[in-house]
């Protein structure tokens, strides 16, 4: 119980960790303002399309992470994290929907969510676990 607590925080807080960097990191390529979600800051379409790149590839890596401190089969802690990504999209729309593009506010999430399941979809798959 603990491990599987510890193997889901740890990979949202992943999640979490890389998005804030690759933020700041664009915050201080497009000499913006730092802001932690939206892209109503933004100037360019390219960023906003890296950030959703992004957000894929930190969801397959926080799912690889939860699953890996997870060793056999991690199908609740997965659908944990998902719901834990969904909870805070939502927490995000109701905060900062009238300033963000709706495709915007629905894609984000849904591309990590998508990353989350290949990470168990490559985990649990034939010759892996083997």
């Amino acid at each position: 119980m603990i491990r599987s607590l510890g193997a889901v925080i740890a990979g949202y807080a992943s999640i979490l960790f890389f998005n804030a960097f690759i933020r700041f990191i664009i915050s201080i390529y497009a000499k913006q303002g730092f802001s932690l979600s939206g892209t109503a800051h933004l100037s360019s379409t390219g960023l906003i399309l890296l950030i959703l790149v992004a957000g894929l590839v930190f969801g397959l890596i926080g799912g690889l992470i939860t699953c890996s401190i997870i060793d056999d089969h991690a199908a609740i802690e997965i659908l944990v994290l998902i719901l834990l990504v969904l909870a805070a999209a939502l927490f995000k729309y109701y905060f900062t929907g009238p300033t963000e593009a709706l495709w915007y506010m629905v894609s984000e999430p849904l591309l990590k969510m998508a990353g989350i399941y290949g990470a168990y979809y490559l985990k649990t798959s034939k010759g892996v676990n083997k």
